[in-house]
């Protein structure tokens, strides 16, 4: 595209929120390879008009054109491949490495590997990051300029010719800004990009632009180029356990010995019940909690109505599922349905929890990127999530073990057997062959699945 070519363009846009404007008849041509500064206080419009560039709002009057297109006839998702797009700290995912950031897009348009290798490597280097040091690091492991230089490589990987940038800058101490500000004049010269940027520091203003649009109340009052003078540049629980045995009276050590395959079938069975309940119950909860994000207007009832189920007493619960066709009666079938319906609040509470807690600005940066819905879902959202679904299930896992003995009341058998035979015989013995190895099941399950969540943690 010619050097004086317009790539961006507003005509008349005007841009607002339940009849409040936010942005008010904003006609504005932005040439091929011209670094225009928005400048304004907060609640201006300047991220307002910035996200009306990559589609993630449209105007509600006026049209805004990219490369000669209106932008509602861009495919929202090749619209925003097609630019980059850089927030304060980078928006990076914290669950990827400075490498996995940096190629994704690349990776979403099916370039070869070499192809992405070569891309990532040459602008590490470029953002002066040593590709052998800092390609394996996970965000977290860097500064805050490291940070936002990795954000910069990554909206430039597949070499969009536009580039559009919130406040970059912004969340930086003024030492490390400065030295960003002198790279990135630098760079934007070197590149000639398109490049659209948003920041309310007058300083940085003048520094990085070609022009300068000053924004007060929605609208673009001032317009001009500025002056040239721009300087350059984170066993407890297992020694409790055998603590526990050490305690036991030899009466328990007899009856252990003389029972003790009966002791494993039930611990079998008692197992089993658990786990079935709880895959019945993350097939469940985990959508339900997904679908919850999107219509959230459902969350107070299901959530309420989860937490009803869970607040009745759990004897009391199996008493009301046994006259209910063919769901109850008595034995397994009504087990399971009792241990699901206590295992889904912590599920449901914690998926929901989960995957709407998610930084705003990675997904906000997902989102710039091109990333599809379902992309973000399976890349973004749920990987960020993990942990704290894990949780939810680790909470369920532990309740459904303890609540699954009382199934053994309604014939269902497992560990329970023994503990009511041992207060129908006043044996503390049987009680006890029931009772240890059920604590024993929720230490271990609470061990094993705190383990993956602490792994799965990101931030």
């Amino acid at each position: 595209m010619p050097l004086d070519a317009t790539a961006i363009e507003f005509r008349a846009v005007s841009y607002g929120v339940n009849g409040r404007p936010i942005v008010s008849d904003v006609s504005l041509r932005i040439a091929s390879g011209e670094t225009l500064v928005l400048l304004g206080r907060s609640g201006s419009g300047k991220t307002t008009l910035l996200r009306l560039i990559n589609r993630m709002l449209v105007p509600t009057r006026g049209e805004v054109v990219v490369d000669g297109v209106v932008t509602t006839a861009w495919d929202a998702i090749r619209l925003r491949r097609h630019i980059g797009y850089v927030i304060q700290e980078g928006g990076l995912f914290p669950h990827f490495t400075v490498a996995e950031n940096v190629r994704l897009v690349p990776s979403l348009e099916g370039w070869e590997r070499s192809r992405v290798q070569e891309r990532v490597d040459s602008l590490l280097r470029l953002m002066s990051l040593d590709p052998a040091e800092y390609a394996a690091r996970r965000p977290r492991e860097l500064s805050g300029g490291q940070r936002q230089r990795v954000g910069v490589a990554r909206a430039l990987a597949a070499d969009p010719p536009i580039l559009l940038m919130d406040e970059p800058f912004g969340a930086l101490d003024p030492v490390t800004r400065a030295e960003l500000q002198g790279e990135f004049g630098a760079l934007a010269r070197r590149l000639g990009k398109t490049i659209v940027f948003v920041t309310h520091d007058v300083r940085e203003a003048l520094l990085l632009a070609s022009r300068v649009a000053l924004l007060v109340e929605g609208r673009i009052v001032a317009l001009a180029a500025p002056a040239e003078d721009r300087p350059s540049r984170s066993a407890s629980l297992c020694r409790r356990a055998r603590a526990a045995r050490r305690r036991i009276p030899v009466t328990f050590w007899s009856f252990f010995a003389d029972h003790r395959a009966e002791i494993l079938a039930e611990t079998l069975n008692h197992l089993a019940l658990v786990a079935i309940a709880m895959v019945i119950a993350i097939l469940i909860g985990v959508p339900l909690g997904m679908a919850l994000v999107r219509r959230r207007a459902l969350r107070a009832a299901a959530l309420g109505i989860a937490n009803v189920f869970q607040t009745i007493p759990s004897l009391a619960l199996f008493g009301f599922l046994i006259p209910i066709p063919l769901i109850g009666g008595i034995g397994r079938r009504t087990a399971i349905v009792a241990l699901v319906v206590y295992a889904l609040l912590p599920i449901l509470r914690n998926t929901y929890v989960g995957l709407a807690g998610v930084d705003p600005a990675v997904l906000e940066a997902a989102e710039a990127m091109g990333m599809t819905d379902r992309q973000i879902l399976w890349r973004v959202r749920l990987p960020l999530s993990l942990s704290v679904i894990l949780a939810g299930i680790r909470t369920a896992t532990v309740i459904t073990v303890g609540v699954a003995t009382i199934a053994a009341a309604i014939g269902a058998g497992g560990l329970g057997s023994f503990i009511f035979r041992g207060v129908a015989l006043v044996s503390n013995a049987v009680i006890l062959a029931g009772a240890i190895p059920a604590a024993l099941l929720a230490l271990s399950a609470d061990l094993a699945l705190g383990w993956a969540e602490r792994r799965l943690k990101v931030i």
